[in-house]
């Protein structure tokens, strides 16, 4: 008896906060079929942000060349036109990309019981982040007021300022 309690006090409890209840062999393979494939969409999303930079840089440095001619105008058109649709087409690309990664984070969440935790984590930080902006408007305003109403001292010390270098000549 005495043993099982020292067994019980020494072993290491899990917090279990899940909400959900699974099976570890079942979704111990789809858990990490879903890490697999957020892996590989986050790989298509560097891969893919990286070619969008590449791609506007082309832009910058096709608009930014001052040889002008017939052929050469013509040429930097036809490069924008098709560096145009490759920007469209990898911000498409990327949106969907986007999407997909969200819907692989919730499934995820969904899975590991972590729904509630992290939707918890999202709401406690968008009310940081509006008490900030809040906080920040509020300063602005009471600095603008402020200086409203020091206007008309700072006017005044410019007034005597002014009358008193004019008598001194």
């Amino acid at each position: 008896m005495i043993n099982s309690i020292k067994q019980w006090l020494l072993k290491s409890h899990k917090n279990n906060t899940s909400i959900v209840r699974h099976e570890n062999s079942v979704t111990e393979k789809i858990i990490n079929n879903t890490k697999n494939d957020l892996l590989i969409n986050k790989q298509k999303i560097t891969l893919i942000s990286q070619e969008l930079f590449q791609a506007q840089l082309t832009r910058l440095k096709a608009n930014l060349s001052n040889k002008s001619n017939f052929v050469l105008d013509l040429q930097k058109n036809w490069y924008n036109k098709k560096i145009s649709e490759s920007v469209e087409w990898n911000k498409e690309r990327l949106f969907f990309l986007y999407k997909e990664k969200k819907e692989l984070e919730s499934k995820l969440e969904v899975l590991t019981g972590k729904v509630w935790i992290n939707r918890i984590k999202r709401w406690f930080i968008w009310f940081i982040s509006l008490v900030c902006i809040i906080s920040i408007i509020c300063i602005l305003a009471m600095g603008l007021l402020t200086a409203f109403y020091l206007s008309p001292l700072v006017l005044l010390c410019i007034f005597i300022y002014y009358i008193y270098k004019k008598s001194k000549y």
